[in-house]
């Protein structure tokens, strides 16, 4: 009889008649690879890959069990950095009207487009919502099978819906509000082990028999599976087992990867890195790191590389038989920008979007009119039209290192102030970024440049870890006076609040938030450009 874990630790959604319960379990097997004889695990090490967490079957246990609830699983992303979840609609089939609900995690613009089975789109809704629950209709005036498309900038998912009889209205999608009782119902659960796991998940399985080499198996498992090792003798040796890190620190030319070797084979390993290539499924003939020898992790430094260019990078190993390869990843290299004085700006890719990594410097409009460079802070108190200044009217000091400071007249100006292809970022453009970043309370830490050579002592909680490398430049008040250089900077965004008043972000230097308020149109502020 097979020995078996069961764990209730997966995932938990709760809506009333929508609730379906239902068993996974994953089965493991094992056989001599030379004399196909049946084995028994000593144990098997299940690693959740994505969530960092794992247990381990013991003394011949072979089956692990996860109990799930789940609703709407055909409808449901399952995906947990998705930024939006659609449930099945309710009821399925209908008759007239349709009930679809949809669950943001974070405040942003969803279009939602209902096509008939030709392809023909019926009805389109595209709103911003807040975090949560939100429940629309989808009415028809036919019997017919219907799609329903629900996208946003990074993520596009589509289900299928069927009308069974004529309904008295038009083809239709509305928006019937907020579903505020639902929002706390949708979290996940943990087992007394400390194993988690989502459905889709990349999850390790390490299988250990004494005598023989361990043998390591990765899969996004979303059903119940079996999964067969065929285990080596000691006595003889393999190719190694490698795995590829993700890719950090990208730049235009160069990024920081690395890998881990969680099995020699059976012998010594000679050589591992990384190999890289703009065409798939690059091998050591490529472009490749040599970082050391031996099991365990390692980091390896991405050189050489062209701007603005997509690569494809496994990290390899190598021993006596030969050289394996990991799980590929790919990454986009950055890009530079220039702006219309010729000010070459560096820039990051933060989530799904693209930032410039230094403030704006630009003396010009994007047409070549000049900006006024207002330095008499009684004649700045009094504009009502686009100006710059460099922080105590110091260019030399200040302008390379944080950029000018604009008051908002000349953010918003016909002739445009980010280069082409860039514009000053909308405030919900700037919640995408802090939200990305974990919230405001914690977004700030990861955006400021690191370092007291530019911030005052503490630069409470910098790791610059977004590569935004925000820089306290100070600001202008709607007086003309100049305040808070070294200790905090102030980015405008597009958005009026009032009519006198604009959104904008600071960070400052004695802590790790990002601060959104509004001030008058008159001050003086830094600007970033996002990309379009």
């Amino acid at each position: 009889m097979k020995k078996l874990l069961t764990i209730i630790v997966v995932m938990l959604f709760s809506l009333e008649g929508w609730s379906q319960r239902e068993l996974i379990t994953f089965s493991f097997n094992a056989k001599d690879s030379l004399t196909q004889s049946p084995l028994i695990f000593d144990s098997i090490n299940v690693y959740n890959v994505d969530l960092d967490c794992d247990t381990t079957l013991y003394n011949g246990v072979s089956e692990l069990t996860v109990d799930v609830t789940l609703v709407g699983l055909e409808g449901i992303t399952f995906n947990p950095s998705a930024s939006f979840t659609v449930m099945q609609n309710t009821p399925n089939p209908f008759q007239g009207k349709t009930k679809v609900k949809i669950y943001l995690k974070n405040r942003g613009t969803l279009n939602l487009e209902v096509y008939d089975n030709t392809g023909n789109k019926l009805s389109e809704l595209t709103n911003e919502f807040e975090i949560g629950w939100h429940q629309f209709a989808v009415s028809t005036k036919a019997t017919q099978q219907l799609f329903l498309r629900v996208f946003d900038n990074s993520v596009s998912k589509t289900i299928k819906i069927m009308s069974v009889a004529p309904g008295a209205g038009e083809d239709k999608i509305s928006y019937d509000g907020n579903i505020t009782d639902v929002n706390e119902n949708l979290k996940s659960i943990k087992g007394e082990t400390g194993f988690i796991f989502y459905l889709g998940n990349l999850l390790r399985f390490t299988a250990f028999i004494e005598g023989y080499h361990e043998n390591v198996r990765y899969a996004n498992p979303v059903n119940s599976e079996s999964y067969l090792f065929a285990m080596l003798p000691l006595t003889t040796i393999t190719i190694p087992t490698v795995f590829t890190s993700p890719i950090t620190e990208i730049t235009q030319i160069s990024a920081i990867g690395g890998g881990e070797v969680v099995s020699d084979g059976g012998g010594t390993v000679t050589g591992r890195g990384v190999c890289w290539s703009t065409i798939e499924n690059p091998t050591i003939a490529d472009n490749h790191t040599s970082d050391g020898i031996g099991t365990g992790t390692f980091i390896s430094s991405i050189a050489g590389l062209s701007m603005n260019t997509t690569y494809y990078i496994r990290a390899y190993a190598t021993n006596s038989i030969g050289t394996s390869y990991g799980n590929e990843v790919s990454f986009t290299s950055t890009e530079t920008v220039t702006d219309i004085d010729g000010n070459v700006y560096t820039t990051v890719v933060i989530g799904s979007q693209k930032w410039m990594v230094e403030n704006l410097k630009v003396t010009h409009y994007v047409n070549g009119d000049p900006i006024p460079n207002i330095t008499y802070f009684v004649e700045w108190a009094n504009l009502n039209t686009g100006a710059y200044v460099w922080f105590n009217n110091d260019e030399a000091g200040y302008g390379d290192i944080y950029g000018a400071l604009y008051n908002w007249y000349t953010v918003v100006d016909s002739r445009k102030l980010c280069p082409t292809g860039w514009h000053t970022p909308r405030d919900e453009e700037w919640t995408m970024l802090t939200e990305y970043l974990g919230g405001e309370s914690i977004a700030g830490g990861k955006m400021k440049g690191t370092g007291t050579i530019y911030w005052h002592v503490p630069n409470t909680g910098a790791t610059n870890e977004s590569g935004f490398t925000g820089l306290p430049g100070g600001y202008r008040d709607f007086y003309g006076m100049f305040y808070w250089t070294g200790y905090g900077g102030t980015w405008w965004s597009d958005t009026e609040d009032t009519v006198e008043h604009v959104w904008y972000r600071g960070l400052n230097y004695d802590d790790d938030n990002v601060n959104r308020n509004n001030n008058n149109k008159r001050e003086g502020f830094s600007v970033r450009c996002v990309k379009d």
